[in-house]
């Protein structure tokens, strides 16, 4: 939808001499904290476009670079430009149209889906919204500006799924003593993102039938893997990896279910082991130090330690019985580094 212009906010036609303002762009990469994973998964901000709008986000001039470089430009922008966005890493994913004379806020809307959104290529944002400040040992006409990017998309990542007793810390009748966990899938997300960071489309998988799962949003182990007794707990982690990981939306919290194909359990007379087939664990809700979890939030790492689930969580089919496990999340932040526009 185009955007009406004020005409104190004209746009068109090319800058004359002395009615422009040069614009020397520094990029510095994205970057992840600690403990995220190995140095191929830091992000690196590839195929920048700069947007440059009025005050009220009326699009002037926009320029596009294949690949992060010490500087940029320099850029001749319109007097009227006021505002500085900037998307990376969109170039395959989402078709960026930053038409002149349009809103800044089509460029924000533009949907992309989460296939492909890895850590390290996934899609940056950011805006700066302030006004710029003049750099008078630069030149003439030239202003300086911060830009700060980060990923338009959440993620999940669970490092571990075990068992537990249902009381005390013993394996007593009826308590989960191994499984073999045959499906990780994320339930309840938004099949596309924005550009500014809001999910699109909730997709609610119908378990009274078989699940069409996507493939990006699930993890299917093929034969299911069998979990190792530690202790009184049977467990399950990654193999060749950390975590498993899930790129999602912003917006409401999304689930998890785990498929376990076979569940062992102690027979109430402590003989033989009672083995049941094809049951579930649903995760709905999540939490943070006590505090609930509700919302998904843009560039935020949702990390869950361990699903650990007891004989009460399990269910034959999701969706049905009010058995659920809420999951304890640490919330880590992808670090944001800074874009300088020097104008």
């Amino acid at each position: 939808m185009m955007a009406s212009c004020s005409s104190e906010e004209n746009v068109g036609g090319e800058p004359g001499t002395g009615e422009v303002k040069k614009v020397s762009i520094v990029v510095k990469n994205a970057a992840l904290t600690r403990a995220f994973a190995d140095a191929e998964d830091t992000p690196v901000a590839n195929n920048l476009k700069f947007i440059f709008t009025t005050s009220s986000g009326v699009i002037t001039e926009d320029f596009d670079e294949a690949s992060t470089k010490a500087s940029y430009g320099p850029y001749e922008v319109s007097t009227s430009a006021q505002k500085l966005y900037v998307v990376a890493n969109a170039q395959g994913v989402a078709e960026i149209t930053a038409t002149k004379g349009a809103n800044i806020s089509t460029v924000e809307g533009t949907l992309f889906s989460l296939e492909n959104q890895t850590i390290a290529g996934a899609i940056l944002y950011g805006s700066n919204t302030t006004a710029f400040e003049l750099d008078p040992d630069a030149g003439a006409n030239h202003y300086k500006t911060s830009v700060q990017i980060a990923p338009s998309v959440a993620r999940i990542q669970i490092a571990k799924v075990s068992s537990k007793p249902a009381q005390g810390d013993a394996i007593v009748a009826g308590d989960v003593k191994g499984f073999t966990l045959k499906g990780i899938y994320v339930d309840h997300y938004y099949q596309n993102a924005t550009i500014a960071g809001e999910g699109d489309t909730m997709i609610d998988l119908d378990w009274s039938t078989t699940p069409t799962f996507t493939d990006y949003m699930c993890t299917e182990f093929t034969p299911a893997t069998t979990a190792q007794l530690q202790g009184v707990n049977a467990e399950v982690a990654p193999e060749g990896h950390t975590y498993w990981d899930y790129a999602v939306a912003a917006g409401e919290a999304s689930h998890i279910v785990l498929h376990l194909e076979t569940v062992t359990r102690r027979n109430v007379l402590d003989t033989d082991d009672i083995t049941e087939n094809n049951q579930y664990v649903e995760v709905l809700t999540f939490n943070k130090s006590g505090d609930p979890v509700t919302n998904f939030e843009p560039g935020t790492i949702y990390r869950i330690s361990n699903i650990q689930f007891s004989t009460d969580n399990l269910t034959p089919q999701p969706g049905i019985e009010a058995k659920y496990v809420t999951a304890t999340v640490e919330v880590l932040k992808w670090n944001v580094e800074e874009i300088t526009p020097e104008l």
